[in-house]
Formats: structure tokens, sequence, C-alpha cells
């Protein structure tokens, strides 16, 4: 997720899906949501679908990265 609305799910180095939130407001806190089940990549941005992926995932680990510019995380939840 980028100030300008610029979203962009990737695993490994293959971008998996991305899109542009018009009228995107980065001033204040937003709510992104990703669900994985079996194969299926779900994305959500502040409770509207955005994409629904099939890729070959690995399961066991979770990882959470963003860019060097200043980011903010809150109530972050990893469960099964």
């Amino acid at each position: 997720m980028e100030k300008n609305g610029k979203w962009e799910i990737v695993y490994g180095k293959k971008t998996l899906a991305k899109g542009q939130l018009n009228d995107f407001y980065s001033a204040i806190w937003h709510e992104i949501k990703l669900k994985f089940r079996g194969n299926c990549v779900e994305a959500f941005i502040d409770g509207t679908a955005m994409s629904k992926q099939t890729n070959k995932l690995g399961t066991g680990y979770v990882i959470l990265a963003s860019s060097y510019n200043g980011n903010m995380f809150d109530n972050l939840e990893v469960g099964p």
C-alpha cells in the first residue's frame, strides 16, 4: 500500500495482484486484510474485496514487510 493509493501483493518475486484506489486519503488509518486458505489469496482494503488469486503457497511462516518509508501498524492479528 502506497500513500497515493497504489497497492500490490507480492509472493516471492512474483506480483500476484496490483491496483490503484481512487480518492485514497493516506492521512487516516486503513484496514488491510489478507486471507490465505489453501492456495487462495484474498485481499481487502477497508472491507472492500480488491483481489482473489490462486497461487501455490508455502505454509508455516508469516512475514510482515514494508518500504523504508515511515509506516505504522496497529492491531496486527495472525490466526488460523
